[in-house]
């Protein structure tokens, strides 16, 4: 299967597509929560996260999004 290499910190990612994958996969698998981006992140920005806080911390941050 063909693969197209993505840098998320120069091109950042489509708001569209990282909901279609959020409700393919669940937000909680996008976030890399154990990455230096988030833990440097106030306690009150982690705290109680839910999808639309998480999708928008990974589109103002996009190495917050799990990558293989």
């Amino acid at each position: 299967m063909p693969y197209a290499f993505h840098d998320y910190k120069i091109a950042g990612i489509e708001r569209a597509t990282l909901e279609r994958w959020s409700h393919e996969t669940g937000w909680e698998q996008l976030i890399n929560r154990s990455g230096t981006t988030f833990r440097k992140l106030p306690e009150a920005q982690r705290a109680d996260l839910d999808e639309h806080r998480a999708l928008a911390l990974m589109l103002e941050q996009p190495s917050m999004i799990r990558r293989p």
